[in-house]
């Protein structure tokens, strides 16, 4: 081979060594590869990278992730106390209690649930997806950690009034007391952390309103805010009495110029249906006069 022929082999040889070892370092490619599910080749490019850069907790944290997948546990378990000695962060303490608990190593998993717990862990959600709560769903000492969780995730569900209206919370089918004609129907829906209620009414003309119900711990009372598609707003605000929900507005200033207050009672009945009654005064609660008067039923599949 002529020397030029040979100098230019060996140049296309170094490139090309030179290319594999920064293909193998590309952080991009590895995370694309992760975000893929592709867990074998984001392991072997992760690997290479926590090599050049051990101090990085995110790609210990990801290799350690891929080792999961991939059933080697005590690879994960390695790579994840690297991470969580760089960055402390909750979520790799859970994963790493995830690890464990794939290796039946109950005391450790549960411990570094705790941990995760403590160190901040940011959502509920986290701890009821994870491989810990899978595999330790009938443990005693999983399901203690696990309410004492919940009540500092979610305060709502340990405060019993917040609890009073959730018998309207459903799918239902809404028909006219007096004649049991149609009227609507709507989604009742239990969202953000258990805190509120939220309404979703569709009238039988396609009409649509919508209303969150929430227990106000401060005042010591509901407060209903409701929004349609009219342009309507009205906020009721009170509480359970003898066995009913009963919300009222103020003294509200109608279209027309004179003031109306309005009341709803929603009552639950024996048969698991819910009465809404809804009535309206317009001499400050003088009188009533009734407005509608509605019956939830649950809708079957």
């Amino acid at each position: 081979m002529a020397p030029l022929s040979r100098n230019c082999f060996h140049m296309l040889f170094i490139l090309i060594l030179f290319s594999c070892t920064v293909h193998a370092q590309d952080p991009g490619k590895a995370d694309s590869l992760y975000q893929a599910g592709n867990w074998k080749d984001a392991s072997t490019l992760y690997s290479a990278l926590v090599k050049k850069e051990p101090q990085t907790g995110q790609y210990q944290f990801r290799l350690g992730r891929c080792k999961v997948k991939l059933n080697d546990y005590n690879g994960a378990i390695l790579h994840l106390r690297k991470a969580v000695s760089i960055g402390n962060n909750p979520v790799v303490m859970l994963n790493l209690a995830d690890a464990f608990a794939l290796k039946n190593m109950t005391d450790s998993s549960l411990a570094w649930l705790e941990k995760s717990i403590n160190a901040g862990l940011p959502q509920y959600g986290l701890l009821k997806a994870s491989e810990t709560a899978r595999v330790y769903a009938e443990n005693e000492r999983f399901k203690k950690i696990a309410a004492g969780a919940r009540k500092v995730f979610e305060p709502c569900t340990a405060i019993p009034e917040a609890r009073q209206f959730d018998f309207w919370i459903g799918e239902w089918t809404v028909f006219n007391a007096s004649n049991n004609a149609f009227s609507g129907t709507s989604s009742v829906q239990l969202i953000l952390g258990s805190c509120v209620i939220f309404e979703n009414w569709t009238d039988g003309y396609g009409g649509e309103g919508k209303s969150f119900n929430v227990y106000d711990t401060l005042a010591k009372q509901w407060i209903q805010i409701w929004v349609d598609d009219k342009a309507h707003q009205t906020i009721y605000k009170g509480g359970m009495k003898n066995g009913s929900m009963i919300v009222t507005t103020d003294n509200m200033k109608q279209p027309g110029g004179s003031f109306q207050v309005r009341r709803m009672t929603f009552t639950p009945n024996a048969d698991g249906s819910v009465r809404q009654f809804g009535e309206a005064s317009n001499d400050e609660g003088k009188t009533w006069f009734t407005q509608f008067d509605l019956v939830y039923k649950k809708k079957t599949s």
